[in-house]
């Protein structure tokens, strides 16, 4: 079965559904997941501002989903003013964001790329993608400064072992996904046996638990 990651997100479903047009007029696979957002300010009254709109693609068509996405951009890049906020940037700022493609839109990479062009600056394909992939073996490390949510699980196991479960499971499953697709673990191997203890445990801990209330209630 093929597999679906995060592509892109939106809270405007009008740009999510400009993408699933774009995607479907060039024959790539894709689904569609809607998320209530976590953090809801207490002032917005608008539905659609706590939704977040996923949509997931093949890790295998992220560069052809880029491409496609860099043609459709092409046009509105050709006809940005000079008062658009990239401009005030440095060139090591454009570069970043040229590189950067987790953290900024086509549009933004594109637009980054052309000002550089105009400002004189020797940028080959070749230097960009061996930029983007130094950024992404840097994503891949995994998280560090786990110490204290390794300590919370064992502690969850004993106080409110369900806590513990997700903890665990958290340590040993939770993947992100790079900016060419690939999905890779969040943390390092020993935090993830560390993971798969406190999720053994946290489960032991929660079945007898349940049977000394059973136990107790008989």
């Amino acid at each position: 079965m093929k597999e679906f990651v995060t592509f892109k997100k939106f809270n405007d479903p009008a740009l999510a559904e400009d993408l699933v047009v774009l995607l479907k007029s060039n024959g790539i696979s894709y689904q569609v997941e809607e998320d209530a957002l976590s953090f809801k300010p207490y002032f917005n009254n608008n539905d659609e501002l706590d939704r977040e709109y996923l949509i997931k693609i093949s890790p295998a068509d992220f560069d052809q989903a880029n491409k496609v996405l860099n043609e459709a951009e092409a046009d509105n890049i050709a006809q940005v003013n000079s008062d658009h906020y990239l401009f005030a940037f440095t060139d090591a700022e454009l570069m970043d964001v040229v590189i950067k493609t987790d953290e900024w839109s086509n549009f933004d990479q594109l637009l980054a790329r052309r000002i550089l062009i105009e400002r004189d600056v020797n940028i080959t394909d070749q230097q960009v993608s061996e930029a983007k992939q130094v950024h992404i073996q840097a994503l891949k490390k995994p998280e560090h400064n786990t110490t204290l949510f390794i300590i919370a699980g064992y502690v969850m196991v004993l106080v409110f072992s369900f806590i513990g479960i997700f903890i665990g499971w958290v340590l040993r499953y939770s993947k992100k996904t790079l900016p060419n697709g690939e999905r890779v673990y969040m943390y390092k191997d020993a935090d993830r046996k560390q993971g798969s203890i406190i999720f053994t445990l946290s489960i032991i801990s929660a079945i007898v638990l349940a049977a000394l209330r059973i136990y107790k209630a008989a």
